[in-house]
């Protein structure tokens, strides 16, 4: 009797818990309100849809696009994430600091990914600081280097090979490292590197969304830490400074950052992000326009009839 007595008390203990968490679970559990975009929480309890996220980002919002449309919130261990896959609304979205934050957000990622912190910094001054660049006669400098660098590395490149000589490579690899090194130079103006720093930049960003999740293996942390160092070092001050002449776009920068009481370290780390800022776009853009010409003859017609 006494051994029954203890085996009922065990169960009614287990299922007192398990009716705690199951009202835990209903209470905290989140439901989708009037004008809320489509949820999805997933089959797992908290984790959702984690494990799918983690294995295959692209291919899991690919799948709840085709499912939910260009707008919606999936939980991903514990957390509600909404999702905008529109690019015509990312600027109402952005825009929107009224219902939205995201400067939490944004000095999480900052220091994950690029180690930096700029408490002092006021984002309004910094993007005064940046207008002055891109407008006007400054920014139609830089589109004259931009077209003057690109045309140089081509040209370079066609006169370093025979007559005969064809060099293969994919067209992404081809956009990413010709718009890379001219983005370089515009904006850096550090002639003896480029290619050293494209070659560093891409072990970086390859691995850039596994470190923003926190994801990465031991052997792709190393790999991310040496590179990350390595661009530290030559987006420093003191490498940048070589040469004569005036001060490039990013010198520039690191005035402001120095004026600014940013500390010599951190202007390293603010350079890094400044290089994946202007450059990790640029060379996909041109690999999808160029493809979409490619595979799509009456867009090729109708630009080489502008050209004509």
């Amino acid at each position: 009797n006494r051994h029954i007595f203890i085996f009922n008390m065990i169960w009614a203990a287990l299922l007192g818990i398990t009716g705690i968490l199951t009202l835990v679970l209903l209470f905290f559990s989140r439901t989708r309100q009037e004008n809320e975009p489509p949820l999805d929480k997933g089959a797992l309890p908290w984790l959702g849809h984690a494990l799918e996220f983690g294995r295959d980002a692209a291919k899991f919002l690919a799948r709840m696009k085709e499912k939910h449309g260009d707008v919606f919130t999936v939980r991903v261990a514990g957390q509600y994430v909404t999702v905008v896959l529109d690019a015509n609304s990312f600027d109402s979205v952005v825009n929107d600091t009224v219902s939205l934050d995201f400067i939490s957000s944004k000095n999480q990622l900052l220091e994950r990914i690029f180690h930096l912190k700029l408490p002092g910094l006021q984002p309004a001054a910094e993007r005064e600081w940046m207008e002055r660049y891109f407008q006007g006669c400054r920014f139609a400098k830089l589109c004259q280097t931009m077209k003057a660098n690109i045309e140089s590395l081509l040209l370079g490149e066609v006169q370093g090979s025979s007559a005969w000589e064809w060099k293969q490579d994919s067209l992404f690899s081809f956009c990413y490292s010709l718009l890379f090194r001219a983005g370089y130079l515009t904006m850096f103006e550090s002639t003896g590197n480029a290619n050293v720093v494209y070659e560093e930049f891409r072990k970086f960003d390859q691995l850039l969304p596994k470190l923003a999740q926190g994801s990465l293996k031991k052997e792709e942390s190393q790999t991310v830490n040496s590179s990350r160092e390595r661009l530290w070092k030559l987006g420093s001050a003191d490498w940048l400074s070589q040469g004569s002449g005036p001060l490039s776009w990013q010198q520039s920068y690191l005035r402001f950052l120095h004026e600014e009481g940013v500390g010599a370290e951190m202007q390293k780390r603010a350079s890094l992000l400044q290089l994946w800022t202007t450059q990790c776009n640029n060379g996909p853009a041109v690999f999808w326009l160029l493809a979409f010409l490619l595979t799509h003859p009456e867009a090729m017609e109708a630009l080489k009839s502008e050209i004509r």
